[in-house]
């Protein structure tokens, strides 16, 4: 799986994803599909809208650092 353009695009769109801020946030693209408490609810989420696997990323809070699956 190649997810250059969602790194790109989260790198780009730190604004956006702030108000995400301790949530986990699904990718497909430059689209949020899913969102959750964790990234099973992300992704839960994003597959009722696709059936393409995402690129998730659980969106730090100002203390913590970043998790990506």
């Amino acid at each position: 799986m190649n997810n250059n353009k969602e790194l790109y695009w989260v790198s780009d769109h730190q604004e956006e994803l702030e108000p995400y801020a301790g949530k986990w946030v699904a990718i497909l693209g430059e689209v949020i599909v899913g969102v959750g408490n964790t990234a099973q609810e992300a992704l839960d989420n994003a597959r009722r809208r696709s059936s393409r696997t995402p690129f998730l990323i659980k969106v730090p809070r100002k203390d913590e650092g970043l998790y990506v699956l």
